[in-house]
């Protein structure tokens, strides 16, 4: 059955079912052929340069695992000592750190600089 003959609106539950089936069959079996296809290339770029795939495979496995297997930063979530304070409200302050609080960007925009507000 060519295609452009296919008019699945003149077709039954149960054939559609059927013909799903058969489409799930051929692209299972295409992404086979595609897998086999691209592993037979990729052993032959190994073969080339010398290496068995498997020695490749190998290879990208130890750099995978040792990237997992990196420590967390210590200081990160660390608290850290506040930089600037708001002068009209002393209990507001900022580390540096982050976006730009909107009581300083208030009075950066009135002409202020950050360094009028270091602790």
């Amino acid at each position: 059955m060519a295609w452009k003959e296919l008019d699945l609106g003149n077709k039954s539950a149960k054939e559609l079912l059927a013909l799903q089936k058969k489409v799930a069959a051929a692209q299972a079996k295409m992404t086979a052929k595609g897998k086999t296809a691209l592993l037979k290339r990729w052993r032959s770029e190994a073969k080339k340069a010398g290496f068995t795939f498997e020695e490749v495979l190998e290879g990208a496995s130890r750099r995978a695992t040792s990237k997992s297997r990196r420590t967390k930063s210590k200081s990160k979530g660390a608290k850290v000592p506040m930089k600037y304070r708001n002068p009209k409200d002393a209990t507001e302050a900022w580390s540096g750190r982050g976006r730009t609080p909107r009581w300083m960007q208030a009075l950066l925009t009135k002409g202020k600089k950050k360094e009028d507000f270091l602790i």
